[in-house]
């Protein structure tokens, strides 16, 4: 390979890359996006009231890892939150509903698990090689400003829902039961994250459309950006070897070259005169 078109075959190699990756993201989630946007939340969900029945909640310290620049690496520790509710619809016109031999398979649902992170602090003193195994970032302690667990935007409470409280939850409506075969129903599990079978869920359906849709929005402005800098790189490095064979990314041939190249033309101007 000439060393002198290296950087036009990189260039070229970087533009198939990054065009590559932006028009797969751009078709996909510009696809994505135009089917989310067909999707009415409150003709596929309508609401509820339930009761939580049980609060699964755990915890725990996890030591994380986060780049600040070339050879750099912060190191803090955070309390990881994970929360599920066992509920139960309230007045669901069924006279077994309090039935004590009733099923939990009929009359209870599981909602989806809630992550959450809190009371993140940067160790100053680990330098990656060993884990402070007695770090606590989960007991509550306000002189160290370590608060307790309030939830997120999607959680249905603030904090924990204690057991007994009544909420808003929302079931499919009976066309979007009767409408299996339907795109959008097919696809409700992924933006509608259902924690159970049957869907019932505790997140307003309307909010989890709208985060999924903004999702599908940036991703597929990412590969236009893709695209675009695919494009750069292409421009960029024709520009480079053939217009300026001299500049800083092309071979120390080619400069060479153009430089001999003028060192005769201006002995050809001075035999002229």
């Amino acid at each position: 390979m000439n060393n002198a078109n290296a950087p036009l075959l990189i260039g070229i190699a970087l533009t198939v890359l990054f065009v590559g990756i932006g028009t797969y993201m751009s078709i996909r989630w510009s696809l994505s996006g135009s089917s989310l946007s067909r999707i009415d939340a409150a003709s596929q969900f309508e609401p509820l009231s339930c009761r939580i029945e049980t609060v699964r909640h755990t915890y725990d310290t996890k030591r994380r890892t986060e780049s600040c620049g070339h050879d750099c690496t912060n190191v803090y520790y955070v309390c990881v939150d994970r929360v599920q509710y066992v509920f139960s619809i309230v007045n669901n016109n069924n006279n077994d509903h309090n039935n004590t031999t009733a099923t939990e398979e009929q009359y209870y649902y599981s909602s989806r698990l809630f992550i959450a992170e809190r009371n993140k602090e940067q160790s100053l003193f680990d330098m990656g090689f060993t884990t402070d195994l007695n770090k606590d970032q989960c007991t509550v302690n306000e002189d160290e400003n370590k608060v307790a667990y309030e939830g997120d935007a999607d959680t249905p409470c603030f904090g924990l829902c204690p057991e007994g409280t009544i909420v808003d939850c929302w079931k499919p409506t009976t066309t979007a039961k009767t409408n299996n075969n339907n795109n959008n129903n097919n696809q409700k599990e992924d933006w509608a994250r259902c924690g159970n079978e049957d869907c019932i869920k505790l997140v307003d359906p309307q909010y989890e459309l709208d985060t999924a849709q903004d999702t599908a929005d940036f991703q597929a402005l990412f590969g236009y950006f893709m695209i675009g800098l695919g494009v750069a790189v292409a421009v960029f490095a024709f520009f480079c070897c053939y217009y300026r064979p001299n500049c800083c990314c092309c071979s120390k041939n080619n400069k060479n070259d153009y430089e001999d190249g003028e060192k005769e033309n201006r002995g050809a101007d001075d035999d002229d005169i």
